[in-house]
C-alpha cells in the first residue's frame, strides 16, 4: 500500500534511488541481508499459521513479492525497456508477479463462500445460448450445492 501511494502522490524531492544516502537508506542497504531472512520467514509463518484467505492470498503477496521485485529489478531491469518511467516499474513488476495469487485467493475466497452458503453465484449467459444445450427444450436441474445450483 505504502508504495503504491508513493508513486500515486510523488513528491519531487527523491528521485528513483535517490533515499539511498539518507540515514533510513543507509541503515536498510547495511543490514538488508540480516531483515531479510526474519522478514520471510515471518511472512511464512503467517502464510502457513492464518486460515484466513483473504490474508493469504491478498495480503501475503504483497509482501513477499516487494522486496523480490526490487531486488529483481535492480539486478536485471527487466522492464527498463518496455516501460520508460523508471518510477513505475516496481509496482508494474510487484503486479505482474501478484496476479497470479490474488487470482487464485479470489477464486478460494468466492469457493469457501459458497460452501459455506455464505454466497451464492448463477451464470446467467449460459442460459441465453441455446447452442449449448442442443435440441434439448428443458433445462435439465443436476442438483444443488448450498446456494449454487447446478443445470445442464
Amino acid at each position: 500500500m505504502g508504495i503504491v501511494t508513493g508513486y500515486l502522490f510523488p513528491i519531487p524531492s527523491l528521485p528513483p534511488g535517490g533515499g539511498v544516502d539518507t540515514p533510513e537508506g543507509i541503515f536498510l542497504n547495511k543490514h538488508k541481508k540480516k531483515i531479510f531472512i526474519p522478514y520471510m520467514i515471518i511472512i511464512l509463518i503467517l502464510f502457513y499459521g492464518s486460515s484466513d484467505y483473504f490474508i493469504k492470498y491478498q495480503i501475503l503477496p504483497i509482501l513477499f513479492f516487494t522486496p523480490i521485485s526490487i531486488t529483481i529489478e535492480n539486478k536485471f531491469k527487466i522492464l527498463k525497456d518496455i516501460i520508460p518511467l523508471e518510477r513505475f516499474t516496481y509496482p508494474v513488476l510487484i503486479l505482474i508477479l501478484c496476479i497470479p495469487f490474488f487470482v487464485y485467493g479470489q477464486g478460494k475466497i468466492y469457493s469457501n463462500d459458497i460452501l459455506k452458503g455464505h454466497a451464492y453465484y448463477v451464470n446467467v449467459n449460459i442460459f441465453e445460448n441455446r447452442a449449448v444445450f442442443g435440441n434439448q427444450e428443458r433445462v435439465k436441474y443436476l442438483g444443488k450445492n448450498s446456494d449454487f445450483l447446478f443445470f445442464l
